[in-house]
């Protein structure tokens, strides 16, 4: 199967989310994968001008060495605001791109923009939609009018979706909310590769590095650490609480791209 995804951020530097362990576990299934992300970091490396050329990279991968993705980003104007207004132009004619010369048999749309833009191609051209929330995009956006014009371009391709995948009852819960059709809105939940990730190591060792016993009641943070996650406001909340099983453990990195 050819599958086409299409995403707000940035497929190299992000993450990896819940896309990329998905497409890679396709794509070493014999699945072909073109995906479609845009740069988050232009504004660290701005050199050569205010516009950026379109870039293909092959053969990419985040987590599995035997994945293949073709991974493509469009051009943008490298200044702030416009380069979300012309990822609009230059995505919707990679879109059109990708259809012609790729022949998607199914189009897969992240966040918001890109979605949307997706759902209206794959309209167009009678292909099936699916759009699939880990989150609710348009709450993260930091300035305000965005969030209410992303609101409506989300429940705009909610309605026109073949498939609406979530990760959990609760994002269900809230695209019904949207106008999603319950028939259409499945939940794919997250999980854990135990190939990977061995659930009878030894924890000893870390346990007395932290000083963690038994009987702690532990709060686990896996990511990256941006002000909206409010992990400050939340140390200040058990610090204050002042119950000496209550301990929070936080692994990941600062968030570079915010």
């Amino acid at each position: 199967m050819k599958i086409l995804l299409i995403q707000d951020t940035d497929w190299i530097n992000k993450g990896p989310f819940q896309q990329n362990h998905l497409m890679e576990k396709l794509s070493m299934r014999s699945h072909d994968i073109h995906v479609i992300d845009h740069e988050i970091e232009w504004g660290k490396k701005n050199k050569g001008g205010i516009f950026s050329h379109r870039q293909v990279f092959n053969n990419v991968s985040r987590i599995n060495p035997d994945a293949k993705i073709t991974l493509i980003r469009p051009g943008i104007i490298k200044m702030p605001n416009l380069d979300y207004l012309s990822l609009i132009i230059s995505r919707t004619s990679e879109v059109e791109n990708q259809i012609r010369d790729f022949s998607p048999d199914i189009i897969i749309g992240f966040h918001i923009l890109s979605a949307f833009i997706g759902m209206r191609a794959a309209k167009k051209y009678n292909i099936p939609f699916i759009y699939y929330w880990v989150d609710v995009y348009h709450t993260q956006l930091s300035f305000k009018p965005y969030q209410y014009i992303g609101k409506i371009l989300e429940r705009k391709t909610i309605q026109n979706s073949d498939r609406i995948l979530v990760i959990n009852e609760k994002l269900k819960e809230y695209v019904i909310e949207l106008g999603s059709d319950i028939k259409k809105t499945l939940v794919i939940r997250g999980s854990v590769d135990l190939k990977m990730f061995n659930p009878d190591i030894n924890t000893s060792e870390i346990k007395a590095k932290y000083n963690i016993i038994d009987s702690d009641i532990i709060l686990g943070f896996v990511g990256m650490f941006h002000k909206d996650l409010a992990l400050k406001e939340l140390i200040i909340k058990l610090a204050k609480a002042k119950n000496p099983k209550f301990k929070l453990l936080i692994v990941g990195e600062e968030d570079k791209t915010a």
